[in-house]
């Protein structure tokens, strides 16, 4: 099954399919290959031309981009140009050997120019470079496992590393021999095997709902008025705090603007080749059922009952059960306040504070049952709450 619309100056003219695996939605699987020439940029709307061709799609082979990111010495233009792209596209992720692809004579080491692009694929998956060939292009072997469970972001999931430990120590060791090359590669295939398993055993989901993917200026904006906070819970300052509140207003539109932007690529990215279009369809139609109206049988009955508990509950008296407060207890709280205590943010000054809650305590004690005589008595002994008493210093 051919995939539509790959541009010629990625194609390579032999290798552009579909696969499906399972349940899960068909893949589309694409070997492009970057010329470069002289006075020539990176094809970056070519790819998003084939990145966007389906929901689920793998873009491998020679991209002549060379960066710092996927083990290289330098990187070029190409190579930044697609680190950039790679960082902006939502779904995507690079997928790079640990070794060199490509040697030349007159460079001391390789370099890392044969690359994937994987949009939206869970799986887990392995890449190793064979070194067997007698070509300045090392063969890159790229593997997806699918015996094992689907894998999710790194990002968003939280590892238990002591259940991470526990289940690799529950795997096998490579039983090969290591007396070729061949068989090295099996091994290392086999440990990465066990390490990826291990850890999807270990790990959960971190947030319920993925978090969202901003562009970088909104993260950029949203950095700036972290540090506003900061300042402003430091100083107090107004105008700050007025810079503050802008800026959060400025951030909630350009989230609003950037989700109905991304919103309608995804819209416009439905097609019925790859049931997508039916898949979303399907997907609102099940939740506009949650809006209907719940019709509740024999509601005449329903809300005659509540009346008529509301009613009972009003006509019925009710007693409050409240222990009268002992003079003890006052004593005890009044002891606990600390009159020298530095002020908060009120600048209200510690005596007053202290006579207020000493009030608030006489006027509470009185509701509840306390002898007004001993009150007074309490006052003459130092308890006073005007004037300059040397007890509330």
């Amino acid at each position: 099954m051919q995939v539509p619309c790959v541009p010629k100056s990625m194609r390579n003219g032999r290798h552009c399919g579909q696969i499906k695996i399972n349940n899960f939605p068909p893949i589309n699987v694409v070997s492009a290959y970057v010329r470069r020439r002289a006075g020539h940029s990176f094809p970056v709307e070519d790819f998003k031309k084939i990145f966007n061709s389906g929901s689920n799609c793998i873009i491998a082979g020679d991209y002549n981009a060379a960066h710092v990111s996927w083990h290289n010495a330098k990187s070029t233009r190409f190579g930044q140009a697609l680190h950039r792209l790679i960082r902006d596209l939502r779904g995507a992720k690079l997928v790079a050997p640990q070794t060199a692809t490509h040697l030349q004579s007159r460079q001391r080491f390789g370099s890392v120019i044969d690359l994937a692009v994987f949009k939206h694929i869970p799986f887990n998956h392995s890449v190793r470079v064979i070194n067997d060939l007698s070509s300045d292009h090392y063969p890159v072997i790229l593997e997806i496992n699918l015996l094992t469970s689907i894998i999710k972001n790194p990002e968003q999931l939280s590892t238990n590393w002591y259940n991470f430990k526990f289940a690799l120590n529950k795997k096998p060791l490579p039983t090969v021999e290591l007396t070729s090359n061949d068989n090295i590669e099996l091994a290392i295939s086999e440990l990465n095997q066990n390490f990826t398993e291990a850890f999807v055993e270990a790990s959960k989901p971190k947030f319920n709902n993925a978090p969202k993917i901003l562009s970088p200026e909104i993260k950029f904006k949203i950095y700036q008025r972290n540090r506003l906070r900061k300042f402003w819970q430091r100083t107090r300052c107004p105008s700050i705090y007025s810079q503050f509140r802008t800026l959060s207003r400025e951030i909630a539109k350009d989230i609003q603007a950037y989700s109905r932007v991304q919103w309608e690529k995804h819209i416009e990215a439905l097609s019925p080749v790859d049931n997508t279009l039916w898949r979303k369809s399907s997907l609102l139609h099940s939740l506009q059922a949650q809006f209907e109206p719940n019709h509740v049988a024999g509601r005449e009955l329903f809300d005659q009952r509540i009346h008529d508990e509301v009613t009972n509950f009003i006509n019925t008296p009710h007693v409050q059960e409240i222990e009268p407060t002992t003079p003890t207890e006052v004593l005890s709280y009044v002891q606990r306040l600390k009159p020298r205590k530095s002020p908060g943010l009120d600048q209200i000054s510690n005596p007053v504070r202290f006579s207020t809650q000493v009030l608030d305590s006489s006027s509470t004690a009185q509701s509840n049952g306390v002898d007004s005589q001993w009150l007074c008595q309490a006052r003459g002994h130092g308890y006073t709450f005007s004037g300059h008493s040397q007890s509330l210093r």
